[in-house]
């Protein structure tokens, strides 16, 4: 049982890790550092 909830609080953990990035990319959508070589090949396209 111990197990399982710790692997449920890992899969958590990653997911918060993903919004928390994604809620940045989609608040400070110009800043170069974050976005890099990235916004180059979107601009390409």
């Amino acid at each position: 049982m111990s197990l399982y909830g710790f692997q449920l609080l890992l899969s958590l953990d990653t997911l918060i890790e993903f919004y928390f990035k994604l809620i940045i990319c989609i608040t400070i959508p110009e800043e170069p550092g974050l976005i890099g070589p990235d916004n180059e090949l979107y601009e390409k396209e």
